[in-house]
């Protein structure tokens, strides 16, 4: 007779495009060993991606102001699929997910952190609550997951995270579909990023450092892919330095392999990271890379070897840096194929479910 496999229920608050989302998807895609559901707000680039693989999908509506009315929903479903683990990514899914399911018989509960960008600034009252809270729902967490050493590191220093419970498991992209031909350019060097137009991403510093080597005399383009709170603002700042014309503010992108190809350099100007699913997704197509030396990107690739590193903020070393690689070819198509080997090597879809069916098969092992 063959063994039914566990369930597991993989929660999200948003289902539009975004790195929590990707990486669930992958999860539910590629999951072999259990029965994947995936629960979240009921339209987005998630829910469109999901039809396709067939995964059972289950719309709850999720507040950033966590409500009875949130709690009873997630609650219902949870008895309704009875799943052997509650597995939620992000704060308001982590929430509500571990709350709902307290009382309820063999569920082990499993939270991964994204990042924790929170805890870079706890000078707010709101950031300060959000640690006591993920500091109590801890005692009630089997499993921590984080996507990078450096948050595994300051998960435990802020007491969201402990040794006994946090596994490291890095990130992992299907490096396959970024797989296009780059071919030739007949058109201005495009410099592009991808990102939440968020002030961790660092777009203000690109967009100067994108000025800095425009007046040197170059024919750029820069591609910014992404959205968010800051869109007007990074629209006011290209006006006021002279580039608007020469930025392509391009929005949210479902299929990021496609304007990757078409990117000469790759630049990432974050402030912090924790482990970025674009620096990966970029590696994996083949583009030379500028970044900044942060936590996450340090775990990824090496100064000189994979890409340029320059310090956060640094205007002027990120412009030079850019300037390098369009005017130096050669350097270019070295870090890039370095680059692809190690995503390649180290980061790939299928470590990435394996490591995290292993902590799944650890916590159901007795519970047929």
């Amino acid at each position: 007779m063959t063994k039914s496999k566990h369930r597991v229920l993989l929660m999200i608050d948003d289902a539009e495009v975004g790195g929590g989302q990707q990486h669930v998807l992958l999860l539910a895609q590629r999951m072999k060993r259990f029965d994947p559901h995936v629960a979240c707000h009921g339209a987005g680039y998630l829910v469109d991606w999901r039809k396709e693989s067939g995964i059972p999908l289950h719309p709850l509506e999720m507040s950033n102001r966590p409500g009875i009315g949130s709690l009873l929903s997630c609650r219902r479903l949870l008895r309704q699929l009875k799943p052997a683990i509650i597995h939620t990514h992000g704060g308001t899914a982590g929430f509500t997910g571990r709350v709902a399911s307290l009382g309820i018989p063999r569920r082990k509960a499993v939270h991964t952190y994204h990042g924790l960008h929170y805890l870079h600034d706890l000078t707010s009252v709101r950031n300060k609550v959000f640690r006591l809270v993920d500091g109590i729902l801890l005692h009630v967490t089997d499993r921590i997951v984080c996507v990078a050493q450096s948050d595994v590191d300051l998960g435990i220093r802020r007491g969201v995270a402990d040794k006994a419970k946090t596994v490291l498991i890095r990130n992992g992209i299907d490096t396959e579909a970024f797989q296009h031909n780059r071919g030739e350019r007949i058109r201005k060097t495009v410099i592009g990023t991808v990102g939440r137009l968020h002030i961790q991403k660092g777009h203000t510093v690109l967009l100067k450092a994108f000025a800095a080597v425009v007046k040197a005399g170059r024919e750029l383009e820069l591609r910014i892919i992404g959205e968010g709170e800051l869109a007007e603002t990074l629209g006011a700042e290209a006006r006021q330095l002279g580039i608007a014309d020469l930025v392509d503010f391009r929005g949210a992108k479902q299929d990021i392999s496609t304007e990757l190809a078409e990117m000469d350099v790759f630049a990432l100007p974050s402030l912090w990271e924790g482990l970025p699913l674009a620096l990966l997704e970029a590696m994996a197509a083949g583009v030379p890379i500028v970044a900044t030396s942060v936590d996450g990107v340090r775990e990824v690739v090496t100064d000189a070897q994979d890409a340029l590193l320059v310090p956060p903020s640094d205007v002027g070393l990120l412009a030079g840096a850019i300037q390098r690689l369009v005017e130096d070819k050669a350097l270019a198509e070295k870090l890039a194929a370095s680059a692809l080997s190690r995503v390649r090597r180290d980061f790939s879809v299928d470590r990435m479910v394996g490591q995290t069916e292993s902590v799944y098969e650890e916590l159901t092992e007795g519970n047929g």
